[in-house]
């Protein structure tokens, strides 16, 4: 509940420091409290090609629900199922992510391991390059934050 609510606390002043006042969003909210939630949201799904992933085990699907994108900032939820893939973040943002469900390693290349489980939280900085292993399915919460973008 701690994480629960800190990461509600992020969400809020990420938004809230925008600069921007928020048009009606996809699920239905209006001004600088978002209530983050996927219900009624339609989720996204692709595969590890549009993801721009190397698959390394398992055949990986994914999901991505947006809750919010207002200026430099976008959350939502994202899922994927069973698998092993590798992956690099974008130069230009950080991105806290924080498991709802299932588990999953996370090893940064040249690192060790890493196991999340839901409940625990973690950021990604701007060009991490590593290993994710979704030895369970596993469903993020998630918040981007991209200071480089031209918020209008």
């Amino acid at each position: 509940m701690k994480n629960l609510f800190f990461s509600f606390v992020i969400l809020t002043g990420l938004v809230g420091c925008s600069g921007q006042t928020p048009v009606a969003l996809a699920n239905g909210d209006q001004g600088r409290l978002v209530r983050f939630s996927n219900e009624g949201l339609t989720p996204f799904s692709y595969g590890p090609l549009f993801a721009r992933v190397d698959v390394l085990e398992g055949q990986p699907e994914f999901k991505v629900t947006s809750v919010d994108k207002t200026g430099s900032v976008r959350s939502g939820f994202w899922e994927s199922t069973r698998g092993k893939w590798h992956f690099t973040t974008a130069d230009d943002h950080w991105e806290y992510c924080h498991i709802v469900e299932g588990v999953s390693e996370i090893t940064e290349d040249g690192g060790v391991p890493q196991r999340f489980t839901a409940g625990q939280s973690f950021i990604l900085h701007p060009g991490f390059s590593g290993i994710w292993h979704a030895i369970e399915p596993t469903k993020k919460e998630f918040v981007i934050v991209n200071p480089q973008r031209d918020v209008k």
